[in-house]
Formats: structure tokens, sequence, C-alpha cells
């Protein structure tokens, strides 16, 4: 490609790379086939069980007045299986490279949208809620993994690219004319800047009846989760490397400084700096 005047470009060297510039650029990306088809059947039957139990345990009436409807919430806690949504090594690559090697997730829910029915997820937002300012580097990434086909018909999620650019929201005649419809297959994934702006399409299918989607919204570790994910999981899989970090049992909140000081002592002593505390003082 022929070009002149320019300083800098980038340099993608693999497909990870090309997906997390896209993702910069237009404020999101998609990854095909990130979960095999033959475990959509089971993964459908197990986020209406979550939120179906969700439901008996608060009432419809509540859900409802909270306008939190058909939103099974924090998967992962309900049920191991949804702990394999933060391994996926499609999109761990693409976090790694755009967030940083080590971020949290801050929350992880099943959306489910039903052919004519209302779900609060239509209206536009953003997932960083009433944040009206802009960062050099995105403070979160989204991940939404569909379970069933996301089309124009089944509600497929609408985004408007490149408004995680600017602070304030477009008019409504700017997004009417730009907006456009993530469409994916089940089993693949929509990746996108928290900042961009998105909603959920309005399920008309006759076919798709209900079009589940698991969102996962994973930031920078200095911010705070949507639950206290480590209380949840009350210790489970703090001895994985990888899940240690994302869980964020590597940055809970202490109640002291004695607590936080033992945390840190514990860490020198598992960690490569484990030389410091033998041969040299801390400080």
């Amino acid at each position: 490609m022929s070009k002149y005047g320019l300083l800098e470009q980038n340099v993608c060297e693999s497909i990870a790379d090309y997906r997390a510039e896209e993702l910069l650029y237009r404020g999101f990306t998609i990854i095909e086939d990130v979960l095999p088809v033959d475990r959509l059947d089971e993964l459908r039957v197990k986020v209406d069980a979550v939120y179906d139990k969700q439901v008996q345990i608060l009432g419809e009436d509540l859900i409802d007045t909270i306008r939190d409807g058909l939103v099974a919430r924090n998967l992962l806690c309900h049920d191991d299986t949804f702990v394999e949504f933060l391994q996926l090594s499609p999109i761990v690559e693409v976090l790694k490279k755009v967030i940083g090697e080590k971020y949290i997730l801050i929350a992880q829910n099943g959306i489910i949208n039903k052919s004519k029915q209302h779900h609060y997820q239509r209206n536009w937002h953003r997932d960083l809620a009433y944040q009206n300012y802009m960062c050099s580097e995105p403070l979160a990434i989204n991940v939404m993994i569909a379970l069933d086909d996301f089309t124009i018909e089944s509600g497929a999620t609408e985004v408007v690219p490149f408004s995680h650019k600017i602070v304030k929201i477009p008019t409504d005649k700017y997004i009417e004319e730009n907006k456009l419809s993530a469409c994916i297959k089940a089993g693949s994934a929509i990746i996108f800047d928290s900042i961009l702006l998105h909603k959920a399409g309005v399920n008309e299918s006759d076919t798709i009846l209900t079009r589940r989607g698991v969102n996962h919204i994973y930031g920078k570790p200095m911010m705070r989760q949507t639950i206290d994910i480590p209380k949840a999981m009350c210790g489970k899989f703090k001895d994985d490397t990888h899940l240690r970090t994302v869980l964020g049992y590597e940055f809970e909140s202490y109640i002291s400084d004695i607590e936080w000081r033992k945390f840190k002592y514990e860490q020198f002593k598992e960690n490569e700096f484990k030389h410091r505390l033998d041969d040299k003082p801390l400080y």
C-alpha cells in the first residue's frame, strides 16, 4: 500500500495483534468459533437455570422493579462451567494486548433476549456508566459470547463504531445513520471497548425465540468489581495462576494494614523476589 508523509505505523505480527488493532481503532472486533458447537445446548440450559434460580430466590416483582429482568448475574459463582469462559485463548490473547498482562473480571452476566419481549439492555448505553471522560488507553473491555445466533432478526448487539473516542455521545440522527448490527453465529464472540455506545437489538425472530449471550466486562485491576467475586467464590480457583488474577484474588481490599502486610509477605515468599527476604532488607 503506497503512502507518504507518515512517520509511524502499527505492526501486526499475529491475528491477535490485528484484532487488538481493530478493537482500539474501530471499537470492536469479532472472533469466530471460540466455543464448540456441540456444547451450546448445554450452556443455554445452564444460563436459563441460573436465571430461574435467581428469580425463585428474589421473586419476579423485585427483579422487574429494578429493571433487571432476563439477566442471569454472576454466572460463574453459580456454575463452574462459566469459569471456562475466562480461559479461552483467542480472547485472553487480545485482552492482554489491549488491557495488559494483569486484568480482572468486573462482571459476567447472561443476557436473555426473548422474542417479542422488552429488555432493558435495548437502551443505548456504555458499560462504564456515568463516566464522562476518555483515557489514552481502554479502562475496560466487553466480551460478549453468543450462545445463539446473533442476527438482525434475533436482536444482535448494535454498536456505533468509533463512539469510544469522544466523550459526548452523538445525536440520535447520527446514531441511527451509523449504527451497525454485530451479527455473529453461535459460539463466536464480539469484543468491544466498554465505552463504545451499544445496546441489545430487538428480537423479532420467529425461529430464534430466545437469543442468549454471556457478557463479560474485564478491566484494569484498579477498577471495582460489580460483585465481590473472591468472596462469592469462597476461595475457589485461588491456586490457579491465571484465574487467581482474573477473578480478583490478587487485588482484594483488606480490612487493616496488618492484614495487607501479611498478604504482601506471603506474596514475597512465593514470587521471584524471594531472595530479597533471604539476603536483603525489604527497604
